[in-house]
């Protein structure tokens, strides 16, 4: 019997990449995955450094998506695009910038380094949940990613 697995079943098996500082963000974020029922594992990073340790060393999954916090303590989610893109593997990983601000200067800079998407963060759970549930909706359930092909 042949049995066919669907993009979205595929992509269930590939880890979520986060960068997010915020110990209280991280959190929050990890409570809206549970509650959207993500069955990725979603794998945190607080730094562009932990980022680039995971990078140098990567022999995993493919992560289906990457988040990418915009600012962080003397770093910047560019250079979080910048590395990944460099990644010969991890370049067609679809990545999304999110921030709490939003200044059309970060959304334009973003877009130009080749993020998938620009979203802007929420401080309420209720609006994080509602954004993961986007997330999933449309890059789990709805688009077929490069990591599941």
């Amino acid at each position: 019997m042949i049995q066919f697995i669907s993009p979205f079943q595929q992509a269930q098996k590939h880890p979520i990449w986060v960068l997010e500082d915020s110990a209280s963000d991280r959190e929050i974020l990890k409570r809206a995955f549970e509650k959207a029922e993500v069955q990725n594992e979603v794998v945190f990073f607080e730094s562009v450094a932990s980022l680039q340790l995971t990078i140098d060393a990567f022999k995993g999954a493919v992560p289906a998506l990457t988040l990418l916090d915009m600012h962080l303590p003397n770093e910047s989610g560019r250079d979080a695009v910048k590395l990944l893109s460099q990644h010969e593997i991890l370049k067609t990983v679809p990545s999304i910038a999110f921030s709490h601000t939003g200044s059309s200067e970060d959304i334009s800079d973003m877009y130009a380094l080749g993020v998938s998407s620009f979203i802007k963060k929420s401080l309420s759970f209720e609006e994080t949940l509602d954004m993961v549930k986007s997330l999933k909706n449309y890059w789990l359930e709805s688009v077929i990613l490069p990591a599941v092909i």
